[in-house]
């Protein structure tokens, strides 16, 4: 029968460098420690969001879906050479919706399809000393290439729930948690949209995903 046997370690971590052999590490009942998956890719550097410019400012969506899908709210673009995939989408209401509901649609499509115009977003990594940097852009009102691949991540219809305590878990909230996430290998792009007829929603938004380079990926 075989003996596995690791260290017991709770209050110390080994610090091995890159490719150097370090011992799997347990509690004192001998309970194999494991880290969360998604969180290791933050732990890994390689994780990056984006969210409003100004924190206390809710961002203004659209007034229509456009022609063709034309103007996403938020716009990520993926470069050659680089892979990313989405982790986390979350939008929450900043102000009075008219007619009392938003939609929002969230696609990808694997091609660079940034036009022109719109504000450019800082992409900033999940771990505070950044020791990777993200090569995607990002824009919120930005005008892109009619996508063509009509790829939908998510979407739906929201209630307002400013003031509303009947309709106050629905914002939009999407995860990898509990989704099959894709992995768009660039050139390609992330498509957040978020409308209402007559006054754009005002909302606060946070987009995470997590990037590496392309030849990373096994591609056959």
């Amino acid at each position: 029968m075989p003996n596995l046997r690791v260290i017991n370690r709770q209050n110390t971590y080994p610090g091995v460098g890159e490719d150097d052999w370090v011992a799997a590490r347990s509690n004192p009942r001998g309970e194999l420690i494991t880290v969360d998956w998604y969180q290791q890719l933050v732990l890994d550097g390689r994780v990056y969001q984006i969210n409003n410019a100004a924190i206390e400012t809710a961002t203004a969506g659209t007034t229509s879906f456009a022609t063709n899908g034309t103007n996403p709210f938020i716009y990520v673009g993926v470069p050659l050479g680089s892979s990313i995939m989405p982790m986390e989408i979350r939008l929450t209401q900043g102000g009075s919706v008219a007619n009392n509901a938003f939609t929002v649609l969230c696609a990808y499509e694997d091609a660079a399809l940034y036009s022109t115009g719109g504000s450019a977003v800082d992409v900033q990594n999940e771990r505070t000393d950044a020791p990777n940097t993200s090569g995607c852009v990002a824009y919120t009102g930005a005008t892109v290439t009619a996508p063509s691949d009509d790829r939908l991540l998510h979407g739906g219809i929201y209630s307002q729930n400013v003031d509303d305590p009947d309709h106050a878990d629905e914002s939009f909230f999407w995860s990898i948690r509990n989704s099959i996430a894709p992995v768009l290998v660039g050139p390609a792009s992330l498509l957040i949209y978020a409308y209402v007829g007559t006054t754009a929603p005002s909302l606060w938004f946070r987009v995470s995903w997590w990037e590496c380079p392309t030849v990373n990926l096994k591609t056959s």
